[in-house]
């Protein structure tokens, strides 16, 4: 018997903007479905912190950061994973900034303008546990 792994997300404060205006870098990938939880996984196994963006328009970004100090290992992992993948990877290096016209919008390098809806990131092991049973979840809180 396969047993599927149960993922909830939480909701975090938006901090978007202040991350593409920072001295990281940064790296997001538009995934959906299967493919968001899976490149969830990828991205927590690597040791990257992640925070997922769902958008106004129903689609989810995973977008994960690293200081300048770790930058090569950030693009080696979004390297490999396109390879492996096949995902198209946006990513913003430490000595550049995206616009980001209000709190809740971004531009990407293609120019392509992205609302955020909210910011989740994935729930602690006990929020994991404790909600794993539960039919409905408390507001705000999403189950992959």
């Amino acid at each position: 018997m396969r047993r599927t792994c149960l993922m909830i997300l939480q909701p975090i404060p938006n901090q978007v903007a202040d991350v593409l205006h920072s001295a990281d870098a940064v790296a997001l990938v538009q995934v959906q479905g299967q493919k968001l939880k899976n490149m969830i996984l990828t991205v927590r196994r690597a040791g990257w912190g992640l925070a997922v963006i769902e958008t106004t328009a129903d689609g989810h970004f995973v977008m994960f950061a690293a200081s300048a100090v770790h930058q090569g290992n950030l693009v080696g992992d979004v390297r490999r994973w396109t390879k492996e993948f096949g995902y198209e990877f946006h990513l913003k290096l430490p000595d550049q900034e995206w616009p980001t016209p209000t709190p809740d919008v971004f531009v990407l390098p293609d120019g392509r303008e992205i609302e955020i809806g909210n910011v989740l990131t994935i729930g602690g092991n006990f929020t994991q546990w404790g909600l794993a049973s539960s039919r409905t979840l408390p507001e705000g809180l999403v189950r992959l």
